[in-house]
Parts: structure tokens; sequence; C-alpha cells
């Protein structure tokens, strides 16, 4: 009896190298152009494993490449058959008309695979990242956008959204969903930070500060949204403004100002001594020797005004 196990143990593991030692290969052809072997192991492959897209993807890509597009469109015929609710062979098909430049018929396709997307938060991000990778980026929106309706969260995937957006150069979506993803998850914020300060340009930066002066006018108790905007400020050298926004935190918050402070040397650093100067005094005057910054505040006044 052991030794029979043995024996099936030893042959499913010679058959999962030789898988392995097979996609390897064929991933090699692949990217030398061989596409004619690439195709025939892609082929053998995914017959192997019907679960893996990967290969089958590939195979429809290294037949592409032949222009055997024929052969192609009676795989994809039949993987739909096989495995109906996998929306993304619909992007296959479409990309198979597109090479035979029928435009219409492969719009169609894509509205398919929109409409017949299922309430899964995987098949929807799997066929957004389909139509991203193919710099098609309206339907990738509609596709977060179809799933949103499916999954009836507004905020699920205003993160992808506005990556797209962004990728699109349209300032005012952009924001808005980075900031619609800020209310889902506000432990993004330094993400975000960072993002912004990567991809961001001056108009993108006044866009982001007229969207959060907006949000503070209907939601004041957001505290996500005046500390953001008191970084932007900070962005642009405007401490005093900053500094506004960093004190109405720490009243709100009844925080130690240990915000206030920090802000405050930052504007001294870059030599805006006025904005130093308020910051340090509402320690001072505000928090009183209580404050663990007290004296440290009282003492960078002084170096200030000098």
């Amino acid at each position: 009896m052991r030794t029979c196990v043995l024996t099936i143990l030893l042959v499913v593991g010679f058959l999962a190298t030789l898988a392995a030692q097979e996609a390897q290969l064929a991933n090699q052809y692949y990217r030398d152009g061989e596409y004619e072997k690439a195709a025939v192991l892609y082929e053998k492959l995914y017959k192997q494993n019907e679960r893996n897209s990967f290969y089958f993807d590939r195979y429809v890509e290294a037949m592409l490449n032949l222009e055997a597009y024929d052969d192609v469109e009676k795989a994809i015929k039949k993987q739909l058959r096989r495995d109906p609710d996998n929306v993304n062979l619909y992007v296959s098909y479409g990309r198979l008309y597109e090479r035979r430049y029928q435009d219409e018929k492969a719009q169609e396709q894509y509205r398919l695979a929109i409409e017949r997307l299922p309430r899964d938060q995987y098949a929807i991000t799997r066929l957004a990242n389909t139509f991203s990778l193919l710099t098609k980026y309206d339907l990738a929106i509609a596709t977060y956008e179809r799933g949103i309706e499916l999954l009836r969260e507004p905020e699920a995937f205003a993160y992808n959204l506005a990556e797209l957006y962004r990728r699109q150069g349209d300032a005012e979506n952009m924001v808005n969903q980075y900031l619609n993803s800020l209310d889902y998850n506000p432990a993004r914020i330094n993400q975000l930070k960072t993002m912004f300060q990567r991809y961001f340009s001056e108009d993108d930066f006044e866009e982001l500060q007229r969207q959060l002066y907006a949000r503070i006018q209907r939601n004041d108790k957001a505290m996500h949204y005046p500390e953001l905007l008191s970084w932007v400020f900070v962005q642009k050298k405007d401490y005093t403004n900053a500094l506004r926004q960093a004190k109405a935190l720490d009243r709100k918050l009844r925080e130690n100002g240990g915000r206030v402070f920090q802000l405050a040397q930052i504007a001294l650093n870059d030599k805006d001594y006025d904005a130093a100067i308020d910051g340090f005094e509402y320690i001072v005057e505000r928090k009183g020797k209580t404050s663990t910054y007290y004296l440290d505040a009282k003492r960078d006044a002084l170096r200030a005004r000098r």
C-alpha cells in the first residue's frame, strides 16, 4: 500500500515538474517572439489546466500575433461554452475583432463583458485591470462603475477609479475619487500624501485644495480633511494657512499642541518667522506651562523674533 502511494506521489511530482518546465519554456518562446512554438505549449498547458486563464490568454495572444484568426475564434467559442462566466473571454473576442478591423463588433464584445459581470469583486477588478493593460481606460472606468452598482458600495473602487482618471488627466474626477477613497479608509492618508507628492502638478494641488474646502463645509466632523488641507498648504509653503488648520484640529481633538509645534518648527526652518512665532505663541498662551512643548515653544518663539 505504501509503495503504491509513494509511486502515485512520484508520478504527480514528475508531472508537476514537467508542466512547470513547459510553462517556463513557453514563456521564453513568447518573450523571444517565437509565437508558433509558444502557442503549441500554451495550448497544451491550458487544456491540462482549464482553470488557469493565464495559459489560455497567452495562447490567444500568440495566435493573434501569428494572425491565425480563425483558430483563435474557434478556441474562444469553445472556451466560452466551457466557462461562460469568464467575462474576460469577451475581451479576447473583442481583440480578435479589432485585429480584423471590425471595431463595432469589438465594442459590442467589450460591452458584453461589462454587462455580464458577476457580483464578485475579484472578477470586477480583474476585468478592469485587463482593460487598463490594454490602455482602454474608459472601459476600465465603466467596469468599476458597473461594479459599484453590483456591490452597492460607492467607495469600493474609489482608489482604482482615481488612478484611472489620473492616467486620463482628469483632475476633478481624480481628486474626487481619491477623497472618496480616503473617506472609505482614513488610514490611507499618508499613502495618498506620498502619491500626491510624486504625481500632482500645481494645478492638481489647487483642485485638491478647492475640493477639501468644499468637503469641510459639508462635513466638519471628518478630521482627515483639515489634516490633509494643512499638509497641502505646507507643500505650497503657506504656513499661515497650514497653522490655521493645525490649530483647529488641535482644539477639536483636544491635543497637547504637538501638531502645531512641529508645524511651527517647519515654518521656522523655512524662515517664515511670522508664521513660526504665531504657532509657538499659540502653545505658550493656549496650552500653558502644563504643556510638554511649553518651554521649547517659548524658547523657539524668542529665536524666531531675533
